[in-house]
């Protein structure tokens, strides 16, 4: 039984690889430390705020430079997750088709 991952070139297969490693490398980087980080020091309680309300109180309580690094914090959460989870299958994809063929 042929699979999707054997179906793409192998040229493609080692690109996407290659691709969603340094997506997932560079997301990681940005988010270890990203743009105005130091302003910040409620993102995580703005992240588990329990309601709209308490939302909206937290982000009435910043500068507008606080609201862009929490914009750019998100975003680079965001992207992680999508690189990560881009990886994760291109891996299992390439694994079960080495152990299929063996």
């Amino acid at each position: 039984m042929t699979t999707v991952w054997e179906m793409v070139p192998v040229r493609f297969r080692v690109s996407a690889l290659i691709a969603a490693s340094l997506l997932f490398v560079c997301t990681g980087l940005l988010m270890s430390r990203p743009p105005g980080y130091g302003r910040v020091t409620q993102l995580l309680e703005f992240e588990l705020a329990l309601g709209s309300a308490d939302s909206a109180a937290l982000l009435g309580s910043w500068s507008e430079s606080q609201r862009a690094a929490v914009r750019a914090s998100l975003f680079y959460d965001l992207a992680f997750i999508a690189s990560y989870v881009t990886l994760a299958s291109l891996l299992c994809s390439a694994l079960a088709t080495a152990l299929s063929s063996t």
